[in-house]
Protein backbone atom coordinates (compact mmCIF):
# COMPACT_ATOMS: atom_id res chain seq x y z
CA UNK A 1 0.00 0.00 0.00
CA UNK A 2 3.17 2.02 0.26
CA UNK A 3 6.51 2.90 1.55
CA UNK A 4 8.31 4.61 4.99
CA UNK A 5 11.85 4.69 5.94
CA UNK A 6 14.62 6.59 7.18
CA UNK A 7 17.63 7.41 5.14
CA UNK A 8 20.52 9.15 6.84
CA UNK A 9 18.08 11.50 8.93
CA UNK A 10 15.30 12.16 6.53
CA UNK A 11 12.14 10.40 7.35
CA UNK A 12 9.97 9.86 4.21
CA UNK A 13 6.87 7.88 3.04
CA UNK A 14 4.32 7.75 0.76
CA UNK A 15 0.68 5.65 0.23
CA UNK A 16 -1.11 5.16 -2.62
CA UNK A 17 -4.14 7.00 -3.00
CA UNK A 18 -6.57 4.16 -1.73
CA UNK A 19 -5.04 4.39 1.61
CA UNK A 20 -5.06 7.46 1.97
CA UNK A 21 -6.91 9.33 5.18
CA UNK A 22 -6.89 5.92 7.18
CA UNK A 23 -3.97 6.85 9.30
CA UNK A 24 -1.74 4.40 7.31
CA UNK A 25 1.10 6.93 7.19
CA UNK A 26 0.91 8.01 10.95
CA UNK A 27 1.01 4.90 12.81
CA UNK A 28 3.81 3.68 9.82
CA UNK A 29 5.91 6.67 10.71
CA UNK A 30 5.50 6.53 14.67
CA UNK A 31 7.07 3.12 13.85
CA UNK A 32 10.04 4.11 11.93
CA UNK A 33 10.74 7.22 13.91
CA UNK A 34 10.78 5.25 17.33
CA UNK A 35 13.79 2.63 15.58
CA UNK A 36 15.50 5.65 14.16
CA UNK A 37 15.96 7.15 17.05
CA UNK A 38 16.28 4.33 19.38
CA UNK A 39 19.25 3.62 16.62
CA UNK A 40 20.60 7.35 18.27
CA UNK A 41 19.52 9.32 15.25
CA UNK A 42 20.03 12.89 17.07
CA UNK A 43 17.73 14.57 14.64
CA UNK A 44 15.57 13.90 12.09
CA UNK A 45 14.42 15.90 8.96
CA UNK A 46 10.95 15.60 6.72
CA UNK A 47 10.14 17.72 3.61
CA UNK A 48 6.36 17.82 1.83
CA UNK A 49 5.31 20.28 -0.84
CA UNK A 50 3.47 23.23 0.81
CA UNK A 51 0.34 22.77 -0.82
CA UNK A 52 0.38 19.03 0.79
CA UNK A 53 -1.94 19.79 3.44
CA UNK A 54 -2.21 16.00 4.51
CA UNK A 55 1.55 15.52 4.95
CA UNK A 56 2.12 18.52 6.84
CA UNK A 57 -0.56 17.41 9.30
CA UNK A 58 0.96 14.34 9.64
CA UNK A 59 4.36 15.50 10.28
CA UNK A 60 2.98 18.07 12.65
CA UNK A 61 1.31 15.40 14.40
CA UNK A 62 4.49 12.89 14.70
CA UNK A 63 5.95 16.25 15.88
CA UNK A 64 8.07 17.91 13.44
CA UNK A 65 8.14 22.08 13.17
CA UNK A 66 8.79 23.66 9.78
CA UNK A 67 12.71 24.75 9.45
CA UNK A 68 12.01 27.05 6.48
CA UNK A 69 10.47 26.78 3.00
CA UNK A 70 11.83 26.91 -0.41
CA UNK A 71 11.15 27.04 -4.13
CA UNK A 72 12.47 23.94 -5.64
CA UNK A 73 11.80 22.08 -9.06
CA UNK A 74 9.11 19.33 -9.21
CA UNK A 75 9.79 16.96 -11.76
CA UNK A 76 6.45 15.28 -11.60
CA UNK A 77 4.55 18.95 -11.55
CA UNK A 78 7.58 20.04 -13.80
CA UNK A 79 7.53 23.77 -12.21
CA UNK A 80 8.80 25.02 -9.42
CA UNK A 81 6.68 24.22 -6.48
CA UNK A 82 7.34 25.70 -2.86
CA UNK A 83 8.54 23.43 -0.62
CA UNK A 84 8.07 22.97 3.65
CA UNK A 85 11.37 21.48 5.35
CA UNK A 86 10.97 20.17 9.28
CA UNK A 87 13.07 18.79 11.92
CA UNK A 88 12.15 16.93 14.53
CA UNK A 89 14.16 16.29 17.84
CA UNK A 90 14.43 13.57 20.26
CA UNK A 91 12.76 15.61 22.79
CA UNK A 92 9.81 16.43 21.36
CA UNK A 93 9.66 12.92 20.01
CA UNK A 94 9.84 11.67 23.58
CA UNK A 95 7.33 13.86 24.49
CA UNK A 96 4.89 12.78 22.30
CA UNK A 97 5.61 9.17 22.00
CA UNK A 98 4.62 8.75 25.85
CA UNK A 99 1.15 10.10 24.65
CA UNK A 100 0.23 7.37 22.35
CA UNK A 101 -1.21 4.23 23.85
CA UNK A 102 -0.37 1.85 21.37
CA UNK A 103 3.58 2.60 21.26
Amino acid sequence: IGTVGVTNHELGYMLMPAHWGKGYASEACRLALTRAFAMGRDHLTAAAWADNAASLHVLGKLGFRVTDQDLTLSVARRVETRGVNLRLDPANWRALETSWPFL
